[in-house]
């Protein structure tokens, strides 16, 4: 009996560390994409820079959009997919949300995912 204690008591913490660990996971955060993006974007087969209308509508979407991120484990096929090395960050833009990759000033890195309304980041490749 007294091992049947124990067990349960294991199985409880266990239980309760495993909620405690996908509560912190799924977590809703606020991030503020645009001072970090980097001075340029590979998109389309051509570079994006600051002073461009494209970079300029994702600058402003990510200043209205810092809240409700969401980590994310999943992989998302590539959609409207822009690139930076330098520092490490991709945007992917689907019809309805935004998946962010990146690296943090560690180097750790991140992936992030937001939905979004249809119609807004819309710069398909032509």
């Amino acid at each position: 009996m007294k091992i049947i204690k124990i067990l349960l008591t294991i199985i409880a913490l266990i239980t309760i560390v495993l909620f405690l660990i996908f509560t912190y996971w799924d977590r809703s955060q606020k991030i503020n994409f645009a001072n970090i993006l980097p001075n340029s974007f590979e998109h389309c087969n051509r570079t994006i820079f600051k002073n461009d209308i494209e970079y300029i509508e994702l600058k402003n979407w990510f200043e209205h959009n810092q809240k409700n991120w969401k980590n994310t484990p999943a992989s998302y096929a590539p959609n409207n997919y822009y690139y930076s090395s330098n520092p490490y960050m991709s945007i992917n833009i689907g019809e309805k949300y935004v998946v962010i990759n990146y690296e943090d000033s560690n180097k750790n890195p991140h992936q992030v995912i937001k939905e979004k309304k249809i119609g807004e980041l819309t710069h398909d490749c032509k």
